[in-house]
């Protein structure tokens, strides 16, 4: 995983979450709050699809945009 966050961040990712965190939503929430200032989420990436994109969509702001990235085998988007 480490690897994988690695490369991400060589694209230019500024944060990234495993689905471990993102359904900590304990957690989520804070480090959310943290790193936006408290702002609203604007805009969330997701390569993979199913319920860990349904998980990323509870945190998005009014009017924000949720784009799934075609990065692995098809998978609905709930």
């Amino acid at each position: 995983m480490d690897a994988l966050v690695s490369e991400l961040r060589e694209f230019g990712a500024e944060q990234v979450y495993t689905y471990d965190q993102l359904a900590d939503r304990d957690f989520f929430s804070q480090e959310l709050r943290r790193i936006s200032g408290g702002k609203e989420v604007k805009l969330a990436l997701n390569g993979v699809g199913g319920k860990p994109t349904t998980d990323m969509a509870r945190y998005l702001g009014f009017d924000a945009f949720l784009g799934k990235i075609p990065l692995s085998e098809v998978s609905p988007l709930c």
